[in-house]
């Protein structure tokens, strides 16, 4: 922690050399901003924060090291009553036995974790990170350059967060995972996949979407059924060519299901066979009652979990732009 606060402040004492000139513009002092946020993305090393665990009481009611979060509140920039749940869910959960929720942040992803248990995550390394950006600076979102520049910054800080809810009467409480347990991303060995399915679709000037020289309205004759929904209202084929977004590719293996804009990998949901059961088995404790669909659901995700895809949405091409290949590696 010492060595993070010489740091900050170093990346403080930059921003302040840097306004002690002629007095700036708007512009100045946003560029002079994430000019900052650059130099602290470069210098700020990986810091791993210590768990915090929040306390549920029944009705709800947070509380953080032993003091309820209405009597921090005075000392935190922000509103803690977003913490407060329904007391009607703290019931649901205790009835369930699902006694803690675990959400781990660091620069591999976000992990999580139910009564300790590993689920299906969000995972991403440093280029997917920085691709997130690239993308958001891409499609003109608001703020984009600052979010190109705060991401590389959020990906060094670890944050450990524990949920923990009123254990049943007469249960025994369930330990939190070992901390030097790290997470680590999805491993999965080579299986047989379940389905292969290899698709590229092409959409037209007129926001039509074809498969095999076949439109959306084509298959529709074809088949019966309604595929409108596929099709892209008036303005977005052009809004697409305008920003150079040429290609979207979806590929689902064993360890994931990933995504790719222009070629760029982007952080991508992860998962294995373990995280996958504990999931159902999650769903099972939650309802109970469901417990047969549980089962089915189980079959299909683990069927989806071997399953090879690859699916390509490709978009018409501005006049002038370089055409971009699509990603070809596994």
């Amino acid at each position: 922690m010492r060595s993070a606060r010489v740091w900050l402040g170093l990346i403080l004492l930059l921003v302040l050399a840097t306004a002690c000139g002629a007095q700036p513009t708007q512009g100045q002092v946003t560029e002079m901003t994430l000019s900052a946020l650059d130099t602290a993305a470069s210098l700020l090393p990986q810091i791993n924060l210590p768990r915090v665990v929040i306390e549920y009481d029944q009705d709800g009611v947070p509380s953080l090291f032993g003091i309820k979060a209405a009597a921090l509140q005075p000392f935190v920039p922000f509103n803690l009553q977003v913490l407060n749940m329904r007391s009607d869910y703290i019931a649901w959960f205790q009835r369930s036995n699902l006694q803690h929720i675990e959400i781990e942040y660091n620069r591999e992803g976000m992990f999580l974790y139910a009564n300790g248990k590993p689920l299906p995550h969000l995972a991403w390394d440093e280029e997917s990170v920085k691709n997130l950006g690239e993308v958001a600076t891409m499609l003109n979102l608001q703020n984009a350059a600052l979010i190109r520049r705060v991401l590389p910054i959020l990906q060094r800080v670890g944050v450990d967060v524990v949920l923990q809810f009123p254990v049943p009467e007469g249960a025994q409480r369930i330990p939190y995972r070992a901390m030097e347990a790290s997470s680590t991303q999805a491993v999965v060995e080579d299986v047989e996949p379940s389905a292969v399915i290899h698709l590229s679709i092409e959409y037209r000037e007129d926001g039509l979407p074809t498969l095999l020289g076949l439109t959306s309205r084509d298959l529709s004759r074809l088949t019966g059924a309604d595929l409108r929904f596929a099709e892209l209202p008036e303005g977005t084929i052009a809004y697409l060519k305008a920003v150079n977004m040429q290609h979207v590719q979806l590929r689902m293996r064993p360890d994931g299901i990933r995504v790719f804009v222009n070629g760029m990998s982007l952080p991508y949901l992860a998962y294995n066979e373990e995280e996958l059961n504990n999931a159902v088995d999650l769903y099972k404790q939650l309802f109970p009652a469901q417990a047969e669909f549980g089962e089915f659901l189980r079959q299909v995700l683990m069927m989806v979990q071997r399953a090879d895809v690859d699916l390509a949405v490709q978009f018409p091409v501005r006049q002038g732009a370089q055409r971009i290949p699509l990603r070809m590696d596994n």
